[in-house]
């Protein structure tokens, strides 16, 4: 079995996903909430894909770490994809990409844009899997009128950063994508395209290194083409990750191939090994409640 664990808010949207688009493997892969999670007094025997880590609190991820140890500690029977001791922020993410060479946003605080607004920047809201963007912001009056009207709508300004990428028009195109689970990938051919020959494989290898620095189970890199190339913009670890197919969305071009990567890449992971694991944690309720918390 794979179970994927997930924020309880995005428990049905993930059910649907898998449901509408990989019927196939439904059957053997289960979703698990995080409060389910931390409710076990038996883990399952299985491939365990914990997501969203990165915009998990730390006080969350504290929890997770007892999660870990424990399952860690039994040695056998469970392959864990996703690390809460060594998870980091996105933003680090895009400063570390920057280091391999790999070119990516800028983000910053909302206190940051006020006193020195870039060229422009867009305002982005990461939480326990989702995520929501505004228009892109040149002026200091838009960006106060954009930010009323997200905080308005029920997002925290506390999960609120600015979005930018140097030198490029905030007309970004959509250039492609890298997908990873574990240690498998996938490039999108238009990236793959501009990644040719050795800088391919070494920008493949640098991710998928970062990756498993950073402790995220799978991760799904979003680019933007720019005068530069083409500029990560935006990270996915949490359920998103998982493509969203239909009648229509399986013919645009990439989109079967990713599908039967995707299919194939969930098998690999699957596991006949039966049985469970007692864990040595007795989360409170109070703990639990931690993990249940809605988006706000």
């Amino acid at each position: 079995m794979i179970f994927v664990v997930v924020p309880l808010s995005a428990l049905a949207t993930s059910a649907k996903s898998l449901a509408d688009g990989f019927p196939e493997i439904v059957p053997t892969v289960r979703l698990v909430s995080y409060p389910e999670l931390l409710r076990l007094e038996k883990v399952p025997c299985g491939a365990w894909v914990l997501t969203s880590l990165s915009t998990l609190s730390n006080e969350q991820l504290s929890l997770l770490r007892e999660f870990e140890s424990a399952v860690i500690a039994h040695g056998s029977g469970i392959r864990l994809l996703g690390s809460p001791s060594r998870t980091l922020s996105r933003d680090a993410f895009f400063e570390e990409a920057e280091k391999i060479g790999v070119q990516s946003a800028r983000t910053c605080s909302l206190a940051s844009l006020e006193s020195s607004l870039p060229d422009w920047a867009v305002l982005r809201w990461e939480h326990q899997g989702d995520w929501a963007e505004s228009e892109a912001i040149s002026e200091r009056h838009d960006l106060r009128e954009v930010l009323s009207r997200m905080v308005f709508e029920g997002l925290d300004p506390e999960h609120i950063r600015g979005v930018t990428v140097p030198g490029a028009s905030p007309y970004l195109e959509p250039m492609g994508h890298y997908f990873q689970i574990g240690g498998e990938s996938l490039v999108s051919d238009s990236l793959a395209e501009f990644w040719k020959g050795t800088d391919r494989e070494s920008v493949s290898r640098g991710l998928s290194e970062l990756l498993d620095r950073f402790g995220w189970g799978w991760a799904r890199f979003d680019f933007a083409r720019t005068p530069r190339g083409p500029a990560l913009w935006r990270i996915e670890d949490g359920p998103g990750f998982i493509p969203h197919f239909d009648s229509k969305s399986l013919g645009i071009p990439g989109a079967a191939e990713l599908r039967s990567w995707f299919l194939r890449t969930l098998r690999a992971l699957n596991s006949s090994e039966a049985g469970d694991i007692p864990l040595e944690i007795a989360p409170t309720r109070l703990q639990s409640l931690l993990l249940e918390r809605p988006p706000p």
